[in-house]
């Protein structure tokens, strides 16, 4: 849905002439919506917070050109200025790394992430080895993103539906 929005707003924007700014948290978003916007947008910024400092790393600059673009830039005073320590650069962009594994399941999304961690948690208790407490949280916060948050509806859901049932549909 979210890179819907943006295929569907950002064109009707570029038409009005405005500058139009969105901000997403980085490892919050599956592929499937950053994809998208990453395509449709003329912008693309990647902002890192070092040391108490602010950097700006342009991914995307469409029409744009500079012999700096594509260069870190700090945040001195008034201005951004191009990064031209190499070791400084390392550092910044190593402070945002993540490992392989938790950035690849970072890209799934909050509601794959979910649905993954319920699965897992529902093969531990059948097990016999897993936590019934996490398992049952996990199924409240899916049926609360699948089917409602209205009481009377999650109280009927919680009485005829199961875990296995939300992770089967």
């Amino acid at each position: 849905m979210l890179g819907n929005f943006f295929m569907l707003t950002c064109p009707y924007l570029y038409d009005l002439e405005t500058i139009t700014y969105f901000a997403l948290l980085r490892d919050n978003h599956s592929i499937h919506a950053t994809t998208p916007i990453a395509e449709t947008t003329q912008l693309l910024l990647d902002v890192y917070l070092h040391n108490g400092k602010i950097y700006l790393h342009p991914l995307k600059v469409q029409h744009r050109y500079s012999p700096t673009m594509h260069m870190l830039h700090a945040w001195e005073g008034d201005s951004f200025l191009p990064v031209t320590e190499s070791h400084t650069t390392a550092d910044v962009l190593a402070s945002a790394a993540r490992s392989p594994l938790e950035s690849a399941s970072s890209r799934l999304g909050l509601w794959y992430r979910t649905f993954l961690h319920a699965e897992q948690a529902q093969a531990a208790v059948k097990k016999g080895g897993g936590d019934p407490a996490q398992a049952q949280a996990l199924f409240h916060r899916m049926l609360r993103m699948i089917i409602s948050r209205d009481a009377r509806v999650l109280g009927l859901a919680q009485k005829y539906l199961t875990i296995d049932d939300l992770l089967e549909v």
